[in-house]
C-alpha cells in the first residue's frame, strides 16, 4: 500500500500493531479492522554496530524503526501487541532481548497512548495452531492455512499472527475455533494488560 492509501485507510478504519521483537529481524504488522494488513521486518547485525555499550545504538534503531512504521495518523490505533519473552533464548540475547525490550515498551508507551498487551508465545502458538508447543514450522502452516499469508521470515509470520491474535480482542473479530476462543479467554483472565498512559 502507498502512503496515501494508508493514511485514507486510518481515516476509516481502527487498526492495531503487533511486534515480534528480534535483535536480527523485528517483525512488526499493521492490520486493520477490514482485514488489510502491512508488514515490515527492521534489519540489523551485531558487527554494523560498536561492541559493549554500542549496543544501545542497535536498540535505539529497531525501536524509533518500530515507532516509524506506525501511521503518521495514529488516531485509530486501537493497541499495541508485543510477543512476550521466550524461556528458551541462551547466549548474549538473555541480556540484550531484555534490554530492547525494555527501551522499546517505554517509547511505545510515551509516544501512543494506547494499550499495550505482552502475550506469551505458548499462548500465541495455541490460538494460531491449537498446541502451545508448536515450531515455527507448525506456525507457518497454520498461518498460510488460516490466512493464506507466508513468509520466509518466521518473525513476519508470528507478528502476522500476533496481529491476528489481537484483531479478537482489540478490533471485535470473533474467534474462528474453539482453540482460539480458549486461548484468548486465558489470556484476558491472566495476563494483565499494559494500560495506556495517563494525559498530563
Amino acid at each position: 500500500m502507498t502512503t496515501a492509501e494508508i493514511t485514507k485507510l486510518c481515516e476509516i478504519n481502527p487498526y492495531i500493531l503487533a511486534c515480534d521483537m528480534s535483535l536480527t529481524s523485528t517483525g512488526l504488522c499493521l492490520l486493520w479492522s477490514d482485514g488489510r494488513h502491512k508488514e515490515c521486518a527492521i534489519k540489523t547485525e551485531a558487527k554494523d554496530w560498536q561492541p559493549g555499550i554500542g549496543r544501545f545504538d542497535r536498540y535505539s534503531h529497531i525501536v524509533q524503526g518500530v515507532v516509524e512504521f506506525v501511521p503518521v495518523n495514529i488516531a485509530g490505533l486501537k493497541a499495541i501487541f508485543i510477543e512476550g519473552y521466550s524461556g528458551g533464548v541462551k547466549g548474549a540475547a538473555q541480556i540484550q532481548l531484555p534490554e530492547l525490550g525494555g527501551l522499546l515498551r517505554h517509547r511505545l508507551r510515551s509516544v501512543f497512548n494506547v494499550p499495550i498487551y505482552e502475550v506469551p508465545p505458548m499462548t500465541l502458538k495455541k490460538a494460531t495452531t491449537g498446541k502451545g508447543n508448536s515450531d515455527k514450522t507448525a506456525m507457518a502452516m497454520s498461518v498460510y492455512k488460516r490466512w493464506a499469508f507466508e513468509s520466509t521470515d518466521d518473525n513476519l509470520v508470528d507478528a502476522f499472527a500476533l496481529a491476528q491474535f489481537g484483531s479478537l480482542i482489540a478490533l471485535g473479530q470473533l474467534p474462528a475455533t474453539e482453540f482460539q476462543r480458549e486461548s484468548i479467554e486465558k489470556f484476558l483472565s491472566c495476563a494483565p494488560k499494559k494500560k495506556a498512559r495517563k494525559s498530563a
